[in-house]
């Protein structure tokens, strides 16, 4: 993610996802990590009622007001039509109730920031991140051990993932 221009030092980042089968919030607070709060609830359906109740906790939780937000993330896809729409359509009504910056992130990315956060860089290792779609097309992406992207996003149709016998 690249900086607004506009952006402090220090500063708190609220982080919307509805992108796949559940609805998440995170708040972090770049020069106080202590202060960061992280709430994941799966679900298939309801993300448009349960999104903003679960931002209030994560706020609450962090230690912060909604004044204290200086930026809003949010993933931009791909993922299920009716989760962006909700996630999307929330991160961008808190930034401009509050006036502050609002920048997208791939779906994918997220996916695979996640993974390498939890393993050592390893510059010969390739990732591979691929999201099912419940019909019979994938998204995938791949990138090296550090993060960088190797294709672009890419969608891949007409998979067929199981057989009837």
């Amino acid at each position: 993610m690249t900086k607004p221009a506009n952006m402090k030092n220090q500063q708190w980042v609220l982080a919307l996802d509805s992108a796949m089968n559940g609805c998440g919030a995170a708040l972090y607070h770049t020069a106080s990590p202590e202060h960061s709060a992280v709430k994941t609830l799966p679900m298939m359906r309801g993300q448009a009622e349960a999104l903003v109740p679960l931002v209030q906790d994560v706020v609450g939780q962090g230690g912060a007001e909604f004044s204290d937000l200086d930026l809003i993330v949010t993933t931009i896809g791909p993922g299920t039509f009716t989760g962006l729409r909700v996630g999307m359509s929330a991160a961008r009504s808190f930034a401009l109730a509050l006036d502050i910056p609002l920048v997208g992130v791939s779906t994918l990315d997220v996916l695979a920031q996640m993974y390498l956060a939890q393993s050592e860089p390893n510059r010969d290792e390739i990732l591979c991140v691929l999201i099912e779609t419940k019909r019979s097309d994938f998204y995938m992406q791949m990138y090296d051990g550090f993060g960088a992207a190797l294709t672009d996003p890419l969608a891949l149709e007409g998979i067929e993932t199981s057989k009837q016998v």
